[in-house]
């Protein structure tokens, strides 16, 4: 009954969301900025959902530690990096701030706190991850970001931050 009861609600929202008049979702926008609006929000989780998945299944760990581990490097590279190297990032990584301001529980949240190794390494602690980990994910992140264009600047510079020869 229940599984009935969702697939309803699902396909009764797909009908909704894709009839051709969709006045209840434009607020004053055309339907060319909310399609932007919501394929940019697909991308975002799409990619931020891409890297998280390759350290999952490549290092055996959950998704929430894989999108934490990953989340306090990216923190660490946003507060770090040049201006020009960290914009080239936020374009990499469209969702960026998804993971770099994730909620580890109670009130602690990645992001500007994070500015040395020692802080990634407490992080991975708290994820029930062995902070050596962290040079596990660090090629998993520099091949995702190979493999979306980054620069040499950029990964030669992410490469220094994190402690990788890569």
């Amino acid at each position: 009954m229940m599984k009935r009861s969702l697939v309803s609600v699902l396909a009764i929202s797909a009908t909704l969301i894709s009839a051709p008049s969709h006045a209840f979702l434009n607020f004053g926008n055309s339907d060319d900025s909310i399609t932007k609006t919501l394929n940019g929000a697909l991308n975002q989780v799409k990619a931020t959902s891409q890297l998280t998945s390759n350290i999952s299944q490549q290092l055996d760990v959950k998704p929430k530690q894989a999108a934490g581990g990953a989340g306090a490097l990216l923190a660490l590279a946003q507060n770090k990096l040049g201006m020009q190297n960290k914009q080239e990032l936020n374009q990499l990584v469209p969702g960026i701030d998804k993971l770099t301001n994730l909620n580890l529980g109670g009130s602690s949240k990645l992001g500007s706190n994070i500015n040395s190794l020692s802080q990634v390494n407490a992080i991975f602690t708290k994820l029930g991850l062995d902070p050596a980990m962290i040079s596990q994910f660090v090629p998993i992140v520099l091949q995702y970001l190979t493999q979306h264009n980054a620069s040499n600047s950029l990964i030669d510079s992410l490469s220094g931050l994190w402690g990788s020869n890569s």
